[in-house]
């Protein structure tokens, strides 16, 4: 994973297997991002619920996006749940914030569909969004508890 505060430049990346083998390094450049970047930041998530349909995970995040197009429409959220159990793809609609709006604080009510967690669990979160207008957020990392 890089970070959305990587300072950009070249980096050689190694591949590992679980044998403890490791390939020849590999050139990677980390390029900086994009001005006017659409930021998540202070990730708050939980406590999820589970029931016969599935896992609702209340999620609140404080956002700039200097294009607005965060705040219009839905958003494609790609996820990825307990370090890769589950992952993939989503829309969503934010709410608490009004079309256009640049910067504040949005709530996401994400629903995975026949996916249950054993209450008092804490599971590991990641994911990034992308509006209509493909706007790309950086990565956000948590957790969140379930009930």
């Amino acid at each position: 994973m890089i970070l959305a505060d990587a300072p950009s430049g070249e980096r050689t990346i190694f591949a590992s297997s679980p044998a403890g083998g490791r390939s020849n390094g590999m050139p990677f450049t980390v390029l900086p991002g994009p001005s006017g970047a659409f930021v998540l930041s202070n990730l708050r998530a939980g406590p999820a619920t589970s029931n016969s349909a599935g896992l609702t995970i209340p999620i609140t995040v404080d956002f700039t996006d200097s294009s607005g197009s965060a705040t219009t429409g839905s958003l494609r959220m790609n996820f990825n749940l307990n370090n890769c159990n589950v992952d993939g793809f989503t829309s969503v609609n934010p709410t608490g914030v009004t079309a256009g709006q640049s910067s504040g604080t949005m709530q996401i009510n994400f629903f995975l569909p026949q996916f249950r967690a054993p209450a008092g669990v804490t599971l590991p979160l990641s994911f990034w969004l992308t509006t209509s207008q493909g706007v790309e957020s950086n990565i956000i990392t948590g957790a969140f508890l379930s009930q």
